[in-house]
This record gives structure tokens, C-alpha cells and sequence, in this order.
């Protein structure tokens, strides 16, 4: 293997790690492919991405986490073992319930086995036999193709189910911060005329930026449609007073707990802020 194709492998996997931990890791992994004078390289190479696997899927999917949601049961003999099914499955949906799951027509199980079939296939290679030990360059290309193929299916099998399942909850999200902040009182239009109605809120994007063993946390932004008055109703019967209607910006962070169905859930409103600059030009 030359210096080029090692270079080739990490710029099409960079992608694919989030950290710098995990970037020299990777790193580290492909530069074992080099060491010609070592039989143990391509095995070597395979336990490598084999452990910055379990790394990803250990931050991924944190023990503690996997054990407090609500889909969490014993699969072993062990109490309260995390298996490795369970955690690509938190992976890819947190704590969500299955019932949301199933109800919007997802299908985790097919993405959870090509992923556990990928991380067999990694565990595979670490394995030192007569098959793997001192094999030529051309099968150490080959049998590299197959490990990195196996870690992108890895990564992208959880992420493409994942973003799948965010694609749905900002459908469902959408609607419940609307529901929800339409009836809040915000300070930042408050003080900017004597009454004001939220006719609606448009929002532009959202996008979730995190799901736990109980919490949604997403971020957003759009635009508020106010009424506004000057003076009481009395005033403007009189044509003392005045009424419009205007539009603000805004974006703000909130936190969803996870229940089903997701109507139910409380809001917690993290920041909220909607810009006023331009009323006051």
C-alpha cells in the first residue's frame, strides 16, 4: 500500500469521526497499513478501527444513558448489561418510544443489523490466523477495502436512520413550539406598545441538536406575527389610538421532554429572543 492510497482512505473517512481523539486515532489506524516489514500490519489495522468503533459507538451511546430509557430491558444473563444491539439502537433513536418509532413507519431493525453486521465484520479481521497473518500486498488491499467499507457502513447506518427519525420529530416539533409559544407572554414585544396579540409564529428552519434518554434538545428560528395597539380600545374607537400589524425575527433553543405521544410533552424554553432592531429605526 503507498502513502497515497492511505491519504485517499482518511480524506473519504474524516467525515465520519467528530473529534480530534478520533481523527488521530484514524490516523493512526491507516498508518499501520504502511509498516510493510511487519505480518501483524493488517490485523493491526483492524483492531485499530475495531476499538475507534467502540470508541464512537460508546460516545454515541453512553451505558448510563442506554440504561434509563424507557425501551431499556435485560437481553442478558447480567442485570443491567447494555448490549451492543442496544446501543446502536439508542444511536439512532435516544429514548424515544418505540410506539413513536412505529407509528411513523421507521424501520430501525433493518438498520440496526446492517449496522452489527458491519462491526462483525471488524471483529472479524482482528482475529490472527493463517489467513490474515503475513498476507500479501494485494490481499492486504483487498481485505482493507472490506474494513473500510465495513466502518462507513458502520457510521452511515446510523446516521441516515437517525436523520430519518429527526426528519419526523421536526415535523412533530414544529407544531408543538407553535402550540406552545403562542401563548406566552414575550417581554421583548411587550414593551413595545401598550397590547399586542401573537397572530402566529412561522417558522423558517428547525433543527434538533441533541436527543437523550429523555430530552429533545433543538434549536429554531422564524418569524413572530404580532398585532400591535397604542392606547386602550377606547382610544382607538376614538382614532386616539392606534393598531397594526408587524412581523419579528427570532431563534431560540428549547428542550423536549420525550413522552408519547409527543403532544404531551413539556417545553422547557432554554433562550428564546426575537429581534426589535428594526421597530426602533
Amino acid at each position: 500500500m503507498t502513502k497515497t492510497q492511505i491519504n485517499q482512505y482518511y480524506k473519504n473517512l474524516e467525515h465520519l469521526v467528530s473529534n480530534d481523539f478520533e481523527k488521530h486515532l484514524l490516523k493512526a489506524c491507516l498508518n499501520n497499513l504502511l509498516d510493510v516489514d511487519n505480518k501483524l500490519r493488517f490485523n493491526n489495522f483492524s483492531s485499530g478501527i475495531r476499538e475507534l468503533s467502540r470508541h464512537i459507538l460508546s460516545t454515541l451511546a453512553p451505558d448510563n444513558e442506554v440504561l434509563k430509557c424507557v425501551w431499556y430491558k435485560d437481553e442478558t444473563k447480567i442485570s443491567r448489561q447494555v448490549t451492543r444491539g442496544q446501543k446502536i439502537k439508542y444511536a439512532i433513536q435516544g429514548g424515544l418510544n418505540d410506539k413513536y418509532i412505529i407509528k411513523r413507519g421507521l424501520d430501525i431493525e433493518t438498520y440496526k443489523k446492517s449496522v452489527l453486521d458491519a462491526i462483525n465484520l471488524l471483529n472479524k479481521y482482528t482475529h490472527v490466523n493463517e489467513e490474515s497473518f503475513g498476507i500479501s500486498d494485494a490481499e492486504v488491499l483487498k481485505l482493507s477495502n472490506l474494513v473500510v467499507s465495513a466502518f462507513s457502513n458502520f457510521i452511515n447506518g446510523i446516521n441516515d436512520c437517525r436523520n430519518l427519525i429527526i426528519v419526523e420529530l421536526e415535523e412533530d416539533i414544529d407544531n408543538v413550539l407553535i402550540e406552545h409559544t403562542i401563548k406566552e407572554n414575550i417581554d421583548d414585544i411587550d414593551i413595545l406598545s401598550t397590547h399586542h396579540n401573537i397572530e402566529y409564529l412561522q417558522i423558517d428552519t428547525i433543527k434538533i441538536v441533541g436527543i437523550t434518554h429523555d430530552i429533545i434538545n433543538a434549536s429554531a428560528d422564524g418569524n413572530i406575527h404580532v398585532h400591535q395597539q397604542f392606547g386602550s380600545d377606547g382610544d382607538v374607537s376614538r382614532g386616539d389610538g392606534v393598531e397594526w400589524d408587524t412581523s419579528f425575527p427570532f431563534n431560540g433553543e428549547i428542550a423536549i421532554s420525550i413522552t408519547y405521544p409527543l403532544s404531551k410533552a413539556e417545553i422547557l424554553i432554554k433562550s428564546f429572543h426575537v429581534d426589535t432592531d428594526d421597530w426602533y429605526e
